[in-house]
């Protein structure tokens, strides 16, 4: 069983032959829950948004570069390739995930310094994962509904010239642990919602038969049946007892594995990217996307 203890490192590496990715986190009391519910979706400030937004390219690079010397290690999620589903002209990436989710609430601030390298966020929040699975602060897209008995929200406060950002996250009581819902629930909600673009990424998703849990992404014609890079800790301390504001601040300053990490997490979803837009972002020139996507066969 996984401890609370087994995650005080820098890096985890989940072999998804060995569990499916949506039960990798076994839920179980903890010696605390951090900063529980500490300003539950109260939006990012100016100053805390510019970092995702603005987040140095030579950061990309660092992370990159020790990631092809390999002084910096990512897990081994098998990544597939599929045809881009095009919105609005653009080609898009997907996610799927639950605000309950703890690897989907490391996973966001991986995401979210990746899509600020395409596009901008007007709005980000402040959030967790469930308060039974992890308590981890995290990014929301949208405010979350986190006492709804069952529920989805859509879409994001970001625009892009190059991509089409689709987010869907399950809702459910971030007082209880991790839950989510099937594929034809997602399919039948997105129906229900009017929004095309949300009809045809929950078909796509159903129809290429890889889901097996959340975080679940496709990146241009990259499909990510998990999580690329995981950090659940510094070199001191965890995630689940950071605050939002300590983890930006690692993320503007990075000096430690954790924010490496994510620097590197983002890295190898701007190069999946990159080669799904024909490296039209200026991003796309850093020597280290090139040389990820080489070595990745992206």
């Amino acid at each position: 069983m996984i401890t609370y203890a087994s995650l005080i490192i820098a890096v985890i590496a989940i072999g998804l032959a060995a569990m499916p990715i949506y039960n990798a986190y076994v839920k179980g009391q903890q010696p605390n829950f951090g900063h529980t519910l500490a300003g539950i979706n109260v939006p990012l400030t100016p100053s805390q948004l510019a970092i995702i937004n603005n987040a140095s390219n030579a950061n990309f690079e660092t992370a990159g570069e020790m990631f092809l010397n390999q002084s910096l290690k990512n897990i081994a999620v098998p990544v597939s390739t599929t045809n881009a589903l095009i919105v609005n002209g653009k080609v898009s990436v997907i996610y799927l995930g639950a605000t309950s989710c703890i690897y989907c609430g490391e996973n966001r601030w991986a995401m979210a310094l990746a899509l600020g390298k395409f596009g901008k966020f007007s709005s980000l929040y402040k959030g967790y994962s469930a308060l039974q699975d992890g308590d981890v602060p995290t990014l929301y897209w949208t405010p979350a509904t986190y006492n709804a008995s069952s529920g989805v929200t859509w879409g994001s406060n970001y625009t892009s010239s190059y991509i089409s950002f689709l987010p869907i996250e399950y809702q459910s009581p971030i007082s209880a642990g991790f839950q989510i819902q099937s594929l034809p629930y997602f399919q039948q909600q997105a129906q229900a919602s009017g929004m095309q673009q949300y009809v045809l990424a929950t078909n796509m998703i159903a129809n290429l038969n890889t889901f097996q849990g959340t975080p679940y992404t496709i990146w241009g014609r990259s499909v990510v049946p998990g999580v690329d890079s995981v950090a659940f800790a510094n070199d001191t301390t965890s995630l689940a007892n950071m605050t939002h504001a300590q983890v930006l601040n690692q993320i503007a300053h990075p000096n430690n594995q954790f924010a490496w990490t994510q620097y590197l997490g983002a890295d190898l979803y701007i190069a999946m990217t990159c080669s799904s837009i024909n490296n039209a972002a200026p991003i796309c020139s850093l020597p280290a996307i090139k040389g990820i996507q080489k070595a990745n066969g992206y």
